[in-house]
């Protein structure tokens, strides 16, 4: 074990390093830098650096982010500029003349070093300072800084003996309490195991040799300028600075989110391109989610593409709704070319160092639409050899792009973009453009003009390589791109994108355990992870032969995120195991080319951390992009599927894995470097079709052939099966290799009418039970035959074999809000053997998506979705918690209550899961916090392994060995809450109409002033925000309650012509309201204004004035526990003043104080975080789950004494803390919980 120096380069982010600087911030931190190393004295002591120290780090982080002593410890750098922030970065700081206690390689047990071990600890395992980042020790000339996973893996494990003493030390039960004996006796050898245990990296670097760089980029600027012919510049000179400029900076030492950050969308390229295209962000009223739509009149601009197409599309389609539809498509088509096209022109000129020649996306090359129509058709869709002579000479530039997004789709039989006008659009308020005087833009432009301006007002490098830029375009890469694709995608349902951090881990979990899953089959190993993988790999050409062999899918694709970060993880696998090889099959040693995956892009870089580059005709450079080019060809056509009901998501995930490949397009030798390589056909695996319907049932290692009866007419037709089957499999491989478009539009045919022969040959008396509830025979028209969909998926006899692995995030919608399509997916396979044995028509389609992965996995296959987290407790889970007790459930992360999802609440979860037998016990993750530059480590801080024994299809709580055993104990112990009480909790009354049947203390007094009467039927009224823990509510809201049928029993009497013995009366509304007036006439008059609004409810009773049907008004009036159905800590209140309350709350029918004193426990409130849902910081009451609490057979009376103690004191406004910790013992003590730790604990969870 040991330590290893590394430059600042090979510890910054390589996404991060590849976005340009601003020559501003750079010639900035140049000066601080000269500044800085201009104030060394060794003259002066260590305050004086320590605080020039400070001075040049306040330059790079505040105002955002404060730098400050922080007593011990000599500096910090907060993590905020706020009274709560707490430390990310520590550092130690020395003289430059102090040799003896400054770290360094020959010397590095030194008091520096366990001084920095000391504040580590007082900050991370004392404070509970779980944002640390980094820890620094610095003499000014030299600087070290340790990455903090370093120090938790060692100083913060409590196995460690460091980690007691370290607790024993502050509580001062160590015979030394002087901070030097915590040197010298506990971290002195703690430091030596640390070092002889663990191999670490400390970022290093030399402030003198730093400054050297700064003097020679300025005597480069100063040779510039003297010297114009010799092309060097102080941009040029800067570029040695760059990574030590990143990783002093907030978005290396503080992990914060850096531009083009693929977790996050571009708001400002993003508003702008929907004002383009002539759609608008709005929130919806109900759940407050965030959609798309065309915008409103007022707001519509008739040059937007949007208005364009809908005024040539509405003649010919007088259906608003479908002629808006129509248009949408067009648009979204029109615009995911416009942007694919101009990350081609990117990449193309960063390969020729930017010569002008070979631009092509600006109204100079592309005047008008008619122009922009040929150019799509007659130019890119077109081979260079078979092009018109006039566009050879007008585009000579312009590579072929083999790709179907540059065929006609069906709706541009109605219109092509060449049927846009060319017309003046305003300019969007907030535009990134600017006038000639570097203000924003204003006015208005010729709409495709706008277009390529706006466009080319961004960088669109694919993969940017860094440097020290004059210009300040924002880049947009692929990852930014895919998440506004997915936005203006899902302009109907809001749909949410997946953050990158999410699909990284996700695709680096499973894939990594397929891999290691793969070897062991394929080789007979017994294999845990990549490492021992690598150690034993021999052949290298039959090691990428295994790999190249895992097939994995994403059965809901939506903009095909997983897949891109599948591909960019089995891509960063090969290289982790040296697998790595060129054309030729030789290796591209690892030293040489590094690929990795930060920030949910595939980066490429040398041992040194240099960013690969391509340069065309350079010997070496075209071996590494062609092999990367080949790698990523190879992986899209053979190991990538996706499927997805929505024809527009398929064409985008299309297109993001075209664009992923464009990355590292090349140019042919064949060409003399002239013509990019051809994109090859890679979209036959994105296929559009419903997932969840099949019309033959998925089992694997079976033919289709095999489904078929055995008696001669069943024989012709398997034969014919068979025979149509090998036809389809070399039919998809020529495609892929198809030479011409008119092939590709041929072969596209031929597969289709293959494909519906193979469907109708199977027609077959078994789908016969395949009918809907109603009667009627499915629609198998959206179906996705996966026993032979894909190829690649089945052996060489045909027969399905399944997928390697599944990942993504499904769809989630109600079962009940898809009515008909529900009905079909619940019936498929008839009662006797169901294909979803996890549908339930009130639970959620997600639920049916997991038991369809599994279903078309292999054997030991691994399973990850991100989903909604309600099936663990919901009824209508029950049946997928049943599904997973039969798999091997191997992982679980809950989110919890952390919000993943821009625009969306949501709570969800990551499961994974593999083919096999269950498990003994799984992994589950609650995470507390989240750190999305360091996902995995969140993961691990907060996992636990979990018994599966104790798991059955009730609801699942994810808990430690000892919070399992506890609470199984409890359960049998004890009795649930629900039993105690006897019966029921109530939910408050629902009006309907608040601001008619509720009121405040004037009005009730108006009201009964004027009619004493009226007393009767107002009732003193809650709202949760009035409640505060034990506290008598104060009241100061009141209901006016006519409950169902009391109008026909109250005036009865009054009816002659229901005088003798009816008991209900059914006069119209109108002579009841006059009834009502007589006998309440104040009321009336207040309610009469809101008649219309109450006759149009449709929770109403008998008439517009009562309230729905309610069973349990009378229990209002009665002694009761009342509580709000939300709460952040416990809020339990005892009523007996015939208190009624809103819906946010609910009440408990019982005179029982000292229930009331257990509810508002620690110990209940952490019963409760255990057994009900945790959300926004809190938990949501529902009795469902309420009720399942364990609570004591009986309670002592001590505890209802000292109830009415705290209820007294709280009254007289007197201090209650002690009572209530009285009643927390007091519960511990019932719960037969006593020890400190056991307390502590339920406390902290």
């Amino acid at each position: 074990m040991s330590i290893k120096f590394i430059s600042p380069k090979k510890s910054v982010n390589s996404a991060f390093l590849k976005l340009p600087v601003p020559v501003e911030k750079m010639e900035d931190f140049k000066l601080s830098l000269k500044n800085l190393y201009s104030k060394r004295n060794v003259a002066q002591d260590e305050e004086y650096h320590k605080g020039e120290i400070w001075n040049f780090l306040r330059k790079i982080f505040e105002p955002d982010y404060s730098v400050q002593v922080n007593r011990p410890i000599d500096l910090c750098v907060f993590n905020g500029n706020t009274a709560s922030a707490k430390p990310a970065v520590i550092i130690e700081a020395k003289s430059p003349t102090n040799a003896a206690e400054m770290f360094s390689a020959e010397h590095p047990n030194v008091k520096s070093l366990q001084e920095l071990v000391y504040y580590f600890m007082l900050e991370y395992v004392h404070s509970g300072n779980h944002e640390i980042k980094w820890l620094a020790i610095t003499n000014f000339d030299e600087w070290y800084f340790f990455d903090v996973k370093d120090f938790i893996r060692y100083f913060g494990n409590k196995t460690k003996p460091i980690y007691d003493q370290f607790l024993k030390f502050k509580a001062n039960q160590m015979s030394g309490n002087k901070t030097s004996d915590f040197y010298n006796e506990i971290a002195k050898p703690a430091i030596d195991d640390f070092l002889a245990s663990c191999d670490i990296n400390v970022v290093h670097f030399n402030l003198e040799d730093a400054c050297k760089n700064v003097i020679a980029s300025e005597a480069k600027q100063s040779n510039a300028a003297c010297h114009p012919e010799r092309s060097v510049s102080g941009v040029e000179g800067s570029k040695k600075l760059l990574p030590l400029f990143k990783f002093l900076s907030p978005e290396t030492l503080l992990a914060k989110p850096f531009a083009n950050d693929s977790n996050s969308l571009d708001r400002n390229f993003y508003a702008e391109l929907l004002h383009i295209i002539g759609l608008e962000e709005v929130k919806e009223d109900k759940g407050g989610k965030k959609v798309i739509q065309r915008k409103k009149p007022a707001n519509r601009d008739k040059a937007s593409l949007l208005e364009s197409a809908i005024y040539q599309l509405e003649d010919d389609f007088p259906n608003k709704e479908e002629c808006e539809a129509m248009a949408l498509r067009l648009c979204i088509t029109w615009v995911n070319r416009l942007l694919f096209l101009k990350l081609v022109e990117s990449q193309i000129l960063m390969y020729q160092k930017g010569d002008v020649s070979y631009r092509f996306m600006s109204t100079d090359k592309i005047a008008n639409f008619d122009e922009l129509n040929i150019f799509f058709f007659k130019v890119l869709g077109k081979k260079i050899e078979e092009r018109d002579e006039d566009v050879l000479k007008r585009y000579p530039n312009v590579p072929y792009l083999n790709s179907s997004l540059f065929e006609p789709t069906e709706d541009e039989k109605h219109l092509k973009i060449r049927g846009i006008p060319d017309a003046q659009m305003e300019i969007f308020n907030k535009t990134v453009l600017k006038d000639e005087r570097g203000k924003r833009a204003k006015g208005s432009l010729p709409n495709l003009d706008y277009i390529f301006k706006f466009l080319d007002a961004y960088n669109f490098a694919s993969d940017a390589q860094g440097g020290v830029t004059s210009t300040s375009k924002t880049l947009i890469n692929a990852s930014v791109l895919g998440l506004i694709f997915e936005k203006i995608n899902g302009y109907k349902d809001g749909s949410f994108f997946t953050p990158g951090f999410i699909t990284d881990y996700m695709a680096r979990d499973v894939l990594e355990r397929t891999v290691v899953q793969k070897f062991n089959e394929k080789k007979s190993w017994k294999c845990e992870n990549l490492e021992d993988v690598s150690d034993k790999i021999e052949d290298i050409s039959e090691a990428n032969e295994i790999v190249d062999d895992i097939r994995v899918a994403d059965v809901a694709v939506g903009s095909g995120h997983f897949l891109v970060s599948a591909l960019n993880r089995l891509l960063a696998i090969k290289s982790e195991l040296n697998i790595l090889c060129d054309a030729d099959g030789k290796r591209i040693k690892r030293r040489d080319l590094i690929l990795k995956v930060d920030n949910d892009e595939l980066s490429v870089v040398d041992d040194e951390g240099e960013p690969f580059e391509y340069k065309p005709g350079n010997e070496e450079s075209q071996r590494y992009q062609e092999a990367l080019f080949n790698e990523k060809r190879r992986i899209i056509e053979n190991c990538l599927f996706g499927v997805d009901l929505n024809p527009n998501s398929v064409n985008i995930c299309r297109l993001r894995l075209w664009i992923e490949l464009l990355k590292n397009a090349y140019y042919t030798k064949e060409s003399g470097y002239k013509q990019l390589q051809t994109l090859p056909n890679i979209d036959i695996n994105i296929k559009v079709g419903d997932s969840l319907l099949s019309k033959y049932p998925v089992q694997n290692g079976r033919l289709i052939a095999d489904y078929l009866t055995r008696d001669e007419r069943a024989d012709r037709k398997r034969d014919s099966l068979k025979n149509s089957l090998i036809e389809y499999r070399q039919l998809v491989q020529e495609y892929k290799t198809g030479k011409s478009q008119s092939s590709k539009m041929m072969l596209r045919h031929k597969i289709a009418s293959l494909k519906s022969r193979m469907v109708e040959d199977g027609q077959i008396e078994m789908f016969d039970e395949y009918k809907g509830t109603a009667g009627d025979t499915i629609d198998f028209s959206n179906s996705l035959e996966w026993m032979f969909e894909f190829p690649e998926i089945l052996d060489d006899e045909g027969r399905f074999t399944g997928f390697d692995a599944i990942i993504g995030n499904p769809p989630y919608i109600h079962l009940e809000d898809m009515k008909k399509t529900s009905e079909i997916y619940g019936s498929m396979g008839g009662k006797a053997s169901p294909v979803y044995t996890t549908y339930n028509k009130r639970g959620d389609i997600y639920c049916l998506f997991v038991e369809r992965a599994m279903s078309l996995l292999k054997e030991n296959g691994f399973a990850s979705y991100i989903m909604q987290n309600k099936w663990m407790q919901a009824s209508y889970g029950k049946e997928l918690r049943e599904f997973f007790l039969n798999v091997r459930l191997e992982k679980l992360i809950d989110f919890g209550d952390i919000q993943v999802f821009d625009d969306a609440t949501t709570y969800p979860c990551i499961f994974v899961a593999q083919k096999a037998a269950p498990a003994t016990e799984l992994t589950a993750s609650t995470l507390k916090e989240l750190e999305r530059s360091d996902f995995a480590k969140s993961i691990d801080q907060f996992a636990e392994k979990f018994a599966l024994e104790h798991l059955s299809s009730d609801t699942w709580t994810l808990s430690s060995q000892w919070e399992s055993d506890l609470l199984r104990r409890l359960d049998n112990e004890m009795i649930t809450l629900g039993k105690y009480v006897g019966g029921e909790a109530y939910r408050g009354v629902l009006t309907g109409l608040t601001k008619a049947f509720l009121i405040d203390e004037n009005t009730k007094k108006k009201i009964i002033e004027e009619d004493k009467n009226a007393e009767q039927v107002i009732h003193p009224f809650l709202q949760g925000r009035d409640v505060k823990t034990y506290e008598v509510p104060s009241v100061n809201h009141y209901l006016i309650l006519f409950p169902k049928g009391f109008s026909s029993k109250f005036f009865v009497k009054d009816v002659i012509a229901r005088e003798t013995k009816q008991s209900k009366c059914n006069l119209n509304e109108d002579d009841m309201w006059k009834l009502l007036e007589n006998s309440f006439p104040s009321i009336t008059r207040w309610l009469a204004p809101f008649a219309e609004a109450g006759k149009k409810r449709g929770d109403k009773g008998d008439y517009w004035w009562e309230l729905r049907a309610c069973d349990y008004y009378d229990e209002f009036a009665k002694p009761k526990i009342m509580y709000q159905k939300f709460q952040v800590k416990p809020c339990f209140v005892y009523d007996d003043h015939g208190l009624y309350c809103n819906d946010s709350m609910w009440i408990i029918p019982t005179e029982d104080k000292a229930l009331l004193a257990l509810l508002n426990s620690k110990m209940a409130w952490w019963l409760m975080k255990k057994k009900c849902t945790q959300i926004q910081n809190g938990v949501q009451l529902i009795w469902q789950y309420l009720s399942k609490i364990p609570v004591p057979r009986e309670l002592p009376q001590e505890l209802a004494t000292l109830a009415d103690q705290i209820i007294t004191a709280k009254k007289n406004g007197e201090d209650t803390t002690e009572l209530e910790t009285q009643v927390n013992t007091l519960v511990y003590q019932l719960y037969g919980i006593t020890d400190t730790e056991e307390i502590e604990a339920v406390e902290k969870r």
